[in-house]
């Protein structure tokens, strides 16, 4: 599952450049004009404190947390700037992708519920805000 999620994020990250160099391609000044999409600011981290807690080693359970915390991060990225957007192409291109991140979170919870199940524990109550009631609803 991890496994076909990182190629579809991958597909992702291809379709935005592909994207990106088409614009730049009809406009070779996209650069120089000013912009409000801060890319490297506003997504630098979303998968990055993610990858360092997988790469110290978890369990089943805290690996599908790491990605339910990172597929919703990147969901609400992609909402964000996609409703920056007047009606255009642009919109339309981030509004899909929080679509897509929004089924991988939803694929994520699912898989997580049902390891809970499998494993037989019922879930300790867990404060309101914490991940694992974020993961639970």
């Amino acid at each position: 599952m991890f496994d076909d999620l990182a190629a579809e994020e991958k597909e992702h990250l291809g379709k935005l450049e592909a994207r990106y160099n088409e614009l730049r391609q009809r406009d070779p000044q996209l650069e120089s004009r000013p912009t409000f999409l801060f890319f490297k600011g506003a997504a630098h981290g979303l998968f990055a404190e993610g990858a360092e807690r997988l790469l110290k080693g978890v369990n089943d359970q805290q690996a599908l947390m790491i990605g339910i915390r990172c597929e919703r991060g990147s969901h609400k990225f992609f909402k964000k700037y996609g409703e920056r957007f007047e009606d255009s192409e642009g919109r339309q291109i981030f509004l899909e992708f929080a679509d897509e991140e929004r089924q991988h979170l939803e694929l994520l919870i699912r898989e997580y519920r049902a390891l809970v199940k499998r494993q037989g524990r019922t879930r300790r109550p867990v404060r309101h805000g914490s991940p694992a009631a974020r993961a639970a609803r």
